[in-house]
C-alpha cells in the first residue's frame, strides 16, 4: 500500500478534535479523490500525509509524498527555488559552474547535475518556460504558482502525489492538462478537490465528514447519487422518528391524564367505604408507585427517541436545510444595460490588453460567460463593465439606475469590518431585526455567529451570507457579476450558489473555469477573450 492510515486523530491547538479515528488505505498506483465540506479537515489530512503537520495520534504510512498546496501566502518573500526547496542545490550548482569547486558545494549538489535541465523541462511541460528559479514567487499569478508546484512533481519524481484543490487558479487549458496528467500517471495520487470534472476523471472517492471517512469505489457523479440516496434514507428515518416522538409524547400525556383520573376515583372510593387510614395510605402509595413506574418508562422511551433523533440529525447535511428564494430584477427582458464600443484598456507602462477592441452589448436577462487563458484580461473586463475601471480607449454606456453586485472568489462584496448581523442589516431598510435573525439561522448562522466579524468567515460562509444578503434586499440587483466565485467553497456550497443563480431572472456575467458550474447556472453565450469572438 502506498498510503495506509489507521486510528488517526488530530486535535486543534484549542484541543477541539478535527479528525477522529480516521482509517483508510490506497494501493500503489491508484488515484483517489477526497471530498467533503469546508472545515472537515481535508487540507489538514493532506498536510499530515505529507509530513508538514503532525497528528495527535495514529499510524501513518505515506513515504515519498509530494504536496501541491492550496494556499501560497506562506511562500511570499521566497524565490521559486526556495519555494520548491531546491535553493541550496541550485546555488551549489551555479557556484560550481562559476568555478567554486569547494567540497561543500559538491556535498550539497549530491551529483544532481541534471537539476537545472530537469527544472527547465518541467517548466516547459506546464507552460511556464519564462519563469526562472530566481523569480520572486509573489510576482507570479495564481495559475503560475500552481504550475510551479505541478512542475515540482517531475523535479522530485515522488512515489505519492498529494494535491489540494489544484484546479483553483488554472484556466481551462491548464485543467485539461492536469486531468490528462492524472489519467496517464502510474504513481499513487490523492486529490482534494471540488472540481467535478476532475473528480469524474478519478476512479474512487474518500468522503470525509465529521463522523469519519468512507470509501466509495466509483467516480464522483456515481458517488453523489448514492450519497443522496443515503441522505434521503436518513431523512425518511428521521421523519419517522420525529413522528414516533410525537406519538410517545401524546401517549405519555394521555397516560398521565388516565392515571390522574384513577387516583382521583380511588380517593373518592376510599372515602365512601370509610377505609382505615393505614389502608388508605397503602393504597395511595401503591398507586403513586405504579404511576411513577409508568412515568419512568415513558420518560426513558422519549429520551431514547430524542437520542436517536440527535444521531440522525448529525448525519443529515446542514445545506439540505437551506431554502433559497431570490427575487428577480424588475427590468423588462432585453433592455440594454451596458454597451461597450471599441473598448480597450492598458495599465500604466504596458500595451493594450486586447489585440482587437471589444464591442459588446449586455441586455437584461442575458447570461454570459467570459473565458480565456490566464492573463488575457477577464477580470479587467468585468471591472470595466461594473464601472470600477474606465476604458483607456473607446466608450461604455451604462443605463441609469441599474444595480450591480460583484461576487469574486474572496466575496469582497462582504464588508470585513462589519459583523454578520450588521452586514445583513445593511442590505435592507424594511426588514425588522428579528426577521433578519430568522434568515441568518436558515442560512446556517446560529445566534453565536451574529456578532462575528465577517473577516473571520470562511469562503463558504461568506458565500452563504452573500446569498442571504441578496434574499433580504428590498429589490433584487439588475446584474450579478461573478469572478471565479467557486474557488474557495466546497461542492455543497457551490450547489447552493448554482441553485441561486439558476433561479435568478436578472442579468448574469460570469468568469469560471468550472465547466460543471457553468452548465448548472445555464449560461446562454460565451465571449472568448483570446479570439474576441462575437455573440
Amino acid at each position: 500500500m502506498s498510503i495506509r492510515v489507521s486510528n488517526l486523530t488530530y486535535r486543534l491547538p484549542n484541543q477541539d478534535t478535527l479528525l477522529s479515528d480516521i482509517a483508510f488505505s490506497i494501493p500503489d498506483g491508484c488515484k483517489c479523490a477526497i471530498v467533503g465540506n469546508n472545515g472537515t479537515g481535508k487540507s489538514t489530512l493532506l498536510n499530515i500525509l505529507s509530513g508538514q503537520c503532525l497528528c495527535s495520534s495514529g499510524d501513518i504510512e505515506c513515504a515519498g509524498a509530494y504536496l501541491v498546496p492550496q494556499h501560497y501566502g506562506q511562500y511570499d518573500g521566497m524565490t521559486v527555488a526556495e519555494t520548491l526547496h531546491i535553493e541550496d542545490k541550485y546555488r551549489a550548482f551555479k557556484a560550481i559552474l562559476s568555478g567554486d569547486a569547494s567540497e561543500r558545494n559538491f556535498e550539497i549538489l549530491q551529483d544532481d547535475w541534471e537539476l537545472e535541465a530537469r527544472v527547465a523541462a518541467a517548466f516547459r511541460t506546464w507552460g511556464i518556460p519564462y519563469i526562472s528559479l530566481d523569480t520572486q514567487f509573489s510576482q507570479l499569478s495564481g495559475g503560475e504558482k500552481t504550475k510551479v508546484f505541478l512542475s515540482g512533481i517531475a523535479i522530485y519524481n515522488p512515489d505519492v502525489i498529494l494535491m489540494d484543490e489544484p484546479t483553483n487558479h488554472l484556466d481551462v487549458e491548464g485543467r485539461e492538462q492536469l486531468l490528462g496528467f492524472i489519467s496517464e500517471s502510474n504513481v499513487t495520487i490523492l486529490v482534494a478537490s471540488h472540481d467535478r470534472t476532475l473528480l469524474n476523471g478519478i476512479d474512487s472517492i474518500l468522503h470525509l465528514t465529521r463522523q469519519g471517512i468512507k470509501y466509495y469505489p466509483m467516480k464522483y457523479d456515481e458517488f453523489y447519487q448514492l450519497y443522496q440516496q443515503e441522505c434521503d434514507a436518513i431523512s425518511r428515518h428521521l421523519d419517522a422518528k420525529q413522528r414516533d416522538l410525537g406519538k410517545a409524547k401524546r401517549q405519555a400525556r394521555e397516560c398521565a391524564e388516565r392515571q390522574q383520573k384513577r387516583l382521583s376515583r380511588g380517593a373518592k372510593l376510599s372515602e365512601s367505604k370509610c377505609l382505615a387510614r393505614i389502608s388508605k395510605g397503602g393504597l395511595k402509595n401503591k398507586s403513586e408507585n405504579t404511576a411513577s413506574n409508568i412515568d419512568k418508562v415513558q420518560a426513558e422511551r422519549i429520551e431514547t427517541i430524542n437520542r436517536e433523533i440527535d444521531e440522525l440529525k448529525s448525519l443529515v447535511p446542514e445545506e439540505a436545510c437551506i431554502k433559497i428564494n431570490v427575487a428577480s430584477s424588475n427590468l423588462h427582458k432585453g433592455k440594454v444595460l451596458v454597451e461597450l464600443n471599441s473598448v480597450n484598456f492598458n495599465y500604466a507602462g504596458s500595451d493594450p490588453l486586447w489585440r482587437e477592441c471589444i464591442n459588446l452589448t449586455i441586455r437584461s436577462g442575458d447570461k454570459i460567460r467570459i473565458t480565456g487563458k490566464n492573463g488575457h484580461g477577464k477580470t479587467t473586463l468585468l471591472k470595466l463593465i461594473s464601472g470600477e475601471l474606465n476604458p483607456t480607449s473607446g466608450t461604455i454606456f451604462r443605463a441609469d439606475s441599474i444595480s450591480c453586485i460583484y461576487l469574486d472568489q474572496e466575496y469582497k462584496f462582504i464588508n470585513d469590518e462589519k459583523t454578520v448581523l450588521e452586514q445583513l442589516a445593511s442590505e435592507t431598510v424594511n426588514m425588522p431585526e428579528h426577521e433578519l435573525k430568522i434568515r441568518l439561522h436558515r442560512f446556517l448562522f446560529p445566534a453565536h455567529t451574529w456578532d462575528k466579524k465577517c473577516s473571520a468567515l470562511s469562503g463558504g460562509e461568506k458565500m452563504r451570507l452573500a446569498i442571504c444578503s441578496l434574499m433580504v434586499r428590498d429589490s433584487a440587483p439588475d446584474i450579478i457579476i461573478l469572478d471565479e466565485p467557486t474557488n474557495n467553497i466546497d461542492i455543497a456550497n457551490m450547489e447552493i450558489l448554482a441553485q441561486t443563480l439558476r433561479d435568478y431572472q436578472g442579468t448574469l456575467i460570469a468568469i469560471s473555469h468550472d465547466l460543471a458550474f457553468i452548465s448548472d447556472i445555464r449560461v446562454q453565450s460565451t465571449l472568448e477573450l483570446s479570439a474576441l469572438s462575437a455573440f
